[in-house]
């Protein structure tokens, strides 16, 4: 599977139903954070993602189904405990109903002067270990 540029729309596949998925262009936050995210050497992406339920009757979306990854394949860590983004822009578990569309923010950490144009954004909603579908960082 081939990475697709950002602004892409792509389909992602759940129990319920099929979402259409874009991911917008990052911004870098090297001010926010604590010490576990986004650690010591390391800087904040932060991606806004746009998911629209195009067919079914429902799709639950979480984060936990969306990941960054470095180009070696290897994954970075999440922002998954609100240390850079707020709880009501952070893309948490949220459930779509036809016609919906929800505009949230992914953040990830990576190493500060990381090309990002190496890395790939990822959506696999079972959880089997191999992406769906993808789209290049930068």
């Amino acid at each position: 599977m081939s990475a697709k540029p950002l602004n892409t729309v792509q389909k992602g596949k759940g129990i319920g139903g099929t979402i259409d998925i874009s991911f917008g262009q990052p911004t870098l936050d090297t001010s926010s954070g604590n010490s576990f995210f986004p650690g010591e050497g390391m800087q904040t992406v932060i991606y806004p993602v746009t998911l629209k339920l195009s067919d079914g009757d429902f799709f639950t979306a979480s984060y936990l189904k969306f990941g960054l990854t470095d180009q070696s394949g290897n994954p970075c860590k999440a922002d998954v405990l609100n240390a850079v983004i707020s709880g009501s822009d952070k893309l948490d578990v949220e459930s779509l109903s036809p016609g919906d569309t929800l505009t949230k923010k992914l953040a990830f950490a990576v190493p500060v002067g990381a090309d990002l144009s190496k890395y790939s954004l990822v959506f696999n909603d079972d959880s089997n270990g191999d992406a769906e579908v993808a789209w290049t960082a930068k």
